[in-house]
């Protein structure tokens, strides 16, 4: 008889009743999700804090079948197996196949702690932690996609018993503030990009000299002389080129730029107006910024070009971080290296490390056996510690360059030292990079969900907690009724 067969026999001698008293006391039947599971009595036990080791004392408390001798669990059946597995070998295990979030609702309902999880399993388990914490800021899901919420915008916005201000302000604020709120969002945020990349086309225009101010120009006119003979005054026609001045270039800048100042004062206007709170809008820092880009151009129409203006005039460039306002990709770059700023912390540590060691020993070597040319380049610490972080970087500019065999040896590992530090870093950033944009992007392309509801369910301990003290007030209530 195969194991299987024996495992069946069993099982009906146990429902017949026939099965020997031994076994039946030995044993007791788990039925988790429609799959049976039959562990010795002891195996519950071996953690005896643990609700699995009290059920057969509170059979009348929970789903127990007395004609069967079963217990059911409406719970998953395979995250069980991996709890029985934890009571007979002591080793807790998360399968890959199995998501996170199940495997840690699971473990709460029967009341064993994650953290005797192997290590082995706990990265695959945590991951997804990591990966929510950082992304829970953004909505990867525009919100024009939704039905339901045109359908509740619509609704708000034909409600008579409110004013005009309070139906349109919610509106037009989603508008200027969230650009996936609808679709003219998206284009309201797509025209105000449009004229954020003409600004910044025009700041660089500005630094080129053809464009700056007056500049003289060859204009060819023609020019009647008169001269006088013994017939009379004789008139001709001359051809005469000279040189004028123009200003057109700069003027057509200027309305370029007049235009741009024009639409970002407007923009930010109705930004101010339309906020749902003053104190809020004031105390974030990109308004601010919006405000101090837009400066620049009117001084420039009110004062002449100095120093201070130019520099004010400069930070305009600032605008172009809106794209990752609108761009989830660049969203995610962003998150990206937030979360990874512990890693990137820890490789610029391990990056400097060795730029100060190499730094020191090219100094050294190059006083010893250098020449006069490169005794003049590293005469310092700080010049030699110069070399050393753009040699380790592998940029190489070439301005300070070693002359002894020795240092060109030293240089030569320094070099090696760099690419093996920085393509380490290439990979940690990438890696993290990479689950981040999945996850994004499964986020973005996932069905949206036709029914939303939340299974109200207590865990086991709760549930036995609870019936324990109902019954303890049960028995209290019978004995002071008998008094």
């Amino acid at each position: 008889m195969s194991p299987l067969e024996r495992r069946d026999t069993m099982r009906m001698e146990s429902l017949s009743g026939t099965r020997p008293m031994k076994e039946l006391r030995d044993r007791v039947v788990l039925n988790v999700g429609g799959k049976v599971f039959e562990p010795y009595i002891s195996t519950l036990k071996n953690i005896p804090d643990i609700p699995l080791a009290r059920i057969l004392e509170n059979r009348s408390k929970l789903d127990y079948d007395p004609e069967s001798g079963e217990y059911f669990f409406d719970r998953h059946p395979a995250v069980f197996q991996q709890v029985l597995n934890y009571l007979q070998t002591g080793k807790l295990h998360c399968p890959r196949n199995i998501c996170g979030p199940l495997f840690e609702q699971e473990l709460a309902y029967w009341g064993l702690d994650e953290q005797q999880m192997e290590s082995c399993c706990w990265p695959n388990y945590t991951k997804h932690r990591d990966a929510q914490e950082n992304l829970q800021a953004l909505d990867f899901r525009p919100k024009y996609e939704s039905a339901n919420g045109d359908r509740s915008r619509q609704r708000f916005y034909n409600d008579p018993t409110l004013s005009w201000w309070q139906r349109n302000q919610p509106i037009v604020w989603e508008i200027l503030d969230d650009p996936y709120s609808s679709s003219t969002a998206k284009v309201f945020a797509w025209v105000s990009l449009g004229f954020i990349v003409t600004s910044i086309f025009t700041i660089c225009l500005w630094t080129v000299e053809y464009f700056k101010g007056f500049r003289e120009v060859a204009v060819t006119q023609n020019v009647t002389q008169s001269t006088n003979t013994t017939l009379g005054q004789n008139y001709t026609t001359v051809t005469k080129t000279e040189l004028a001045g123009s200003q057109t270039p700069m003027d057509v800048l200027t309305i370029i730029d007049s235009v741009c100042t024009g639409w970002f004062t407007l923009e930010f206007l109705l930004r101010l107006a339309f906020c749902p709170s003053k104190f809020q809008f004031a105390k974030k820092l990109q308004n601010w910024i919006d405000l101090l880009v837009i400066i620049p151009l009117y001084l420039l129409l009110v004062f002449e070009r100095t120093t201070l203006i130019e520099v004010l005039n400069t930070t305009r460039i600032v605008r172009i971080f809106r794209f990752f306002k609108l761009l989830y990709d660049l969203q995610i770059l962003g998150k990206t290296v937030k979360a990874s700023r512990h890693q990137l912390g820890l490789l610029l540590i391990i990056l400097l490390i060795p730029v100060m060691i190499f730094s020191s020993l090219i100094l050294y070597t190059e006083k010893q056996w250098g020449t006069d040319k490169s005794l003049s380049q590293f005469h310092s610490l700080p010049n030699a510690f110069w070399w050393g972080v753009i040699t380790m970087t592998t940029v190489g500019y070439g301005d300070i360059v070693p002359a002894s065999f020795a240092g060109k040896i030293v240089g030569g590992i320094a070099s090696i030292c760099g690419i093996i530090i920085l393509s380490t870093s290439a990979s940690v950033i990438g890696s993290t990079f990479s689950l981040y944009y999945n996850l994004a992007q499964a986020q973005l392309k996932i069905p949206r969900k036709q029914r939303n509801f939340e299974v109200d369910c207590q865990s086991l301990p709760t549930v036995l907690a609870c019936r324990i003290s109902q019954t303890d007030s049960t028995v209290i209530s019978n004995t002071s009724d008998s008094g």
